[in-house]
């Protein structure tokens, strides 16, 4: 793999790239998109609402 034309950086030929196919049209993508974004919600304190799994609520004060 080489990089990119446009991108290429002398100093840093040896470098390989890491491609990651999740992210290039796979039929995956929309499991590895969720699950990043359901992971990264869950960590800041929201929380799914039980109706719909892709609404996120966080509590704060007492308040929804």
């Amino acid at each position: 793999m080489d990089q990119p034309k446009g991108i290429v950086q002398e100093e840093k030929q040896h470098i390989m790239f890491k491609l990651k196919k999740t992210l290039y049209g796979l039929k995956q993508f929309p499991r590895a998109w969720y699950h990043s974004i359901n992971s990264f919600f869950i960590n800041k304190g929201f929380c799914r609402i039980q109706a719909d799994h892709l609404l996120y609520v966080k509590q704060m004060g007492g308040y929804w």
